[in-house]
């Protein structure tokens, strides 16, 4: 069940200088403005604030709250992570499929890639797919952007039974 933003807990969680911003960027990221819950949050407004971190630079999500006092400047921005959302989206299933391409059996007992094109920002979202998708412990490993010897790892393991 999705909870209500209270103004109280708005009042209390936020500095003061901080609420009006916050309620001007979280209903201009909500999908449903007129009344934000933690539904909204969770899954409107969570989503393309990590999109503006993994496609770009998490500046782009700061702009939003940045620009929340000139409607159009955090319109603007709003639409930016909506589009960065929406890339990370395709993406994200682009190299899934090529990935699941590359798997020769239908259920691995477990997983361990090199994504060599695989954007760095997106090894956990892979991850977590081949988890949802054949239920066994998964590592994805992408380099780290320059190229250097360093690589970033992300490993998702499935739930256990019961």
């Amino acid at each position: 069940m999705a909870h209500e933003l209270s103004p109280g807990w708005t009042r209390r969680a936020l500095p003061i200088e901080a609420q009006r911003t916050a309620r001007v960027a979280s209903k201009a990221l909500a999908p449903d403005p007129s009344r934000p819950d933690s539904r909204d949050v969770a899954f409107g407004v969570a989503p393309r604030i990590n999109a503006a971190g993994r496609m770009a630079h998490p500046a782009e999500a700061l702009a939003v709250f940045e620009a929340a006092l000139d409607e159009e400047a955090a319109r603007q921005s709003v639409d930016r992570l909506n589009q960065l959302n929406v890339e990370r989206q395709r993406i994200v299933k682009a190299h899934f499929e090529e990935l699941v391409e590359s798997i020769r059996t239908n259920t691995p007992p477990g997983l361990a890639v090199f994504r060599e094109t695989s954007p760095k920002g997106i090894a956990g979202l892979l991850a977590s797919e081949c988890v949802e998708r054949y239920s066994v412990p998964s590592i994805v490993r992408v380099p780290s952007l320059p190229l250097d010897s360093r690589l970033r790892v992300s490993l998702f393991l499935p739930d256990p039974p019961g």
